[in-house]
This record gives C-alpha cells, sequence and structure tokens, in this order.
C-alpha cells in the first residue's frame, strides 16, 4: 500500500480501528533498555535511536 493509500484507508475506517493500529505503533516502537527505540534501526549510525524516537514524539504532540 503507497503512503496516500494508507492516508486514505485511515481517513475511512472507525474509531476504533484507528486507535488500534496507533496502539500496534506504539508497542513497536517500545523502549528498549530505557534509552533506545526497539524498532528505530539508524542505518548511518549502525546503532538504535534513542527513546523517545520521532515516530512516539509525533504521537505524544498530538496527544496534547
Amino acid at each position: 500500500m503507497t503512503h496516500d493509500e494508507l492516508i486514505t484507508k485511515i481517513n475511512d475506517v472507525d474509531l476504533r480501528t484507528c486507535w488500534m493500529a496507533l496502539r500496534a505503533v506504539v508497542e513497536l516502537h517500545k523502549p528498549f533498555d530505557d534509552k533506545t527505540c526497539s524498532a528505530c534501526f539508524n542505518t548511518a549510525y549502525r546503532e538504535f535511536d534513542p527513546y523517545p524516537c520521532s515516530t512516539i514524539q509525533a504521537i505524544e504532540k498530538e496527544l496534547k
């Protein structure tokens, strides 16, 4: 699915489905050893990105 198709799909589904999708993203981007994101691997530095990663930060921003 393309990015645009995914955005359209999100706009067309019910609230519970969106909540479940958001929950899945948060579960994927959980902290590993309290310092790094378990899902965000930075290929340039060959290490995991710090937690909270940009994905979690974006979610937190929208939930304020």
